[in-house]
């Protein structure tokens, strides 16, 4: 059994109308989006979203209920912390979990194809991170002052899905809370353990939505897919 693992229990604290999620995005609410890529891929058997605590009711019933998707899809509360929103989930898995896609719901424009590429091109890595490659000049800067500029072929944008075996996952974070040790994405935490994480190549339009100009581009973007 593989899931698909969405976050979106933030607080939409950069994003000035308020809840990200439940934006309309062309029409529809943005959370959806993810929801259905994930539905669709092929890869995928279930569906779990953590949200906060006070949007279980509201994600049930105005994005999972009116979609009729043909998957399952679990509604659970996270935690403070992205972090903890992942435990969460890993730990709402059902047993028998092979891999699982941790994503995030700010990122609308996540496709199904790009599901099913990732997981066919997993091999014997313990994960993969769907990545842009850097088309701008790198600096590492300390005080404002430039110490050294970074060869961009070797630096990559992040993104998400980001995908792994379940066990190894879940072990990744077994160890960093065990540690009091926090990071931005899983795969740092698998990296920490010693996992092999590969890169799995993607255009820049795989975008986060942080902000209203944000929310403006993914329109022009999903316009230019119709």
């Amino acid at each position: 059994m593989n899931i698909g693992l969405i976050v979106a229990a933030g607080n939409s604290a950069r994003f000035a109308p308020g809840d990200k999620q439940f934006t309309l995005l062309a029409g529809r609410p943005m959370l959806a989006y993810s929801i259905d890529a994930f539905a669709r891929a092929r890869v995928i058997d279930m569906v779990i979203l953590v949200v906060r605590a006070q949007d279980q009711r509201r994600c049930q019933a105005d994005i999972v209920g009116p979609a009729a998707l043909a998957k399952p899809v679990s509604v659970v509360a996270g935690g403070e912390k992205r972090q903890q929103s992942v435990a969460v989930g890993l730990k709402a898995c059902p047993r028998g979990v092979d891999l699982v896609f941790v994503h995030d719901g700010a990122r609308p424009l996540i496709t199904a194809d790009q599901i099913d590429a990732m997981a066919a091109n997993l091999g014997d890595f313990d994960g993969l991170v769907l990545a842009a490659c850097a088309y701008d000049t790198i600096k590492q800067a300390e005080d404002g002052i430039i110490k050294r500029t970074i060869p961009r072929q070797e630096v990559w944008h992040a993104q998400t899905p980001q995908l792994f075996r379940y066990a190894t996952l879940e072990q990744a974070h077994m160890i960093a809370e065990q540690a009091g040790f926090a990071a931005t994405d899983d795969s740092t935490l698998v990296e920490l353990m010693g996992g092999r994480v590969a890169i799995c190549p993607n255009e820049q339009d795989n975008l986060k939505v942080t902000t209203t100009a944000d929310l403006r581009l993914a329109e022009q973007i999903l316009r230019t897919r119709l």
